[in-house]
């Protein structure tokens, strides 16, 4: 795959003015000028792409894709306190979507074919157009924002629609994942990123 990395300082226009990282950067007299992001350019086909470590690479701020991305198999990450973000120039499509403690943004689509699942609160995923999931979960107060129509043959997340928090549905987790992708504990069902990375690898 060819990449290039840059200094944050020589992509920052081509990011969206209202994205995470440009807005904070402004406001606070160039912050992240001298962080690390991988640029692709033009149309971009992967296996998999993992936001912890990106191409092998280390200490990477964005992987910042000019035009579409396509992922075949996943987009994962294990660090939900501080993995790359990903920031699109066009549509994103990817069979699943495992991903936390970053800015994902889309100018354009978003098509996922299986599951979307966006977890904890230093996580944003912002989607000017469309969005395309069939199953789409977001919880421990992940930030979504998206723009267009949502077409999800199902939802999960943890608020009302008044903004009340409740409890994730134990049984409609057990109906919809495989059971090896549960922690059951005394208070409550987990679930378990690591094993759902093996059946993505594996092709399941």
């Amino acid at each position: 795959m060819n990449y290039k990395i840059l200094p944050f300082s020589q992509i920052k226009h081509l990011l969206p003015v209202d994205s995470w990282a440009y807005v904070r950067n402004e406001r606070n007299d160039g912050e992240f000028e001298n962080e690390s992001v991988i640029l692709l350019e033009g149309d971009t086909r992967l296996d998999s792409l993992n936001l912890d470590k990106p191409f092998g690479e280390e200490s990477v701020f964005i992987v910042l894709v000019d035009g579409n991305l396509v992922v075949d198999s996943y987009i994962y990450n294990e660090d939900t306190d501080g993995a790359t973000g990903l920031t699109v120039l066009g549509d994103l499509q990817a069979r699943n979507v495992v991903v936390g403690g970053q800015e994902i943004y889309v100018t354009g689509n978003l098509q996922v074919s299986e599951l979307f699942w966006g977890d904890y609160n230093h996580g944003d995923l912002t989607v000017a157009g469309n969005a395309a999931a069939l199953l789409f979960m977001d919880t421990e107060e992940y930030h979504v924002s998206i723009h267009g129509e949502k077409n999800f043959t199902l939802r999960i997340n943890e608020w009302d629609e008044f903004g009340n928090g409740y409890d994730l549905d134990e049984d409609l987790l057990q109906e919809v994942f495989m059971q090896d992708c549960l922690i059951q504990t005394n208070e409550e069902v987990m679930l378990y990123r690591e094993r759902m990375l093996e059946h993505f690898e594996s092709g399941r």
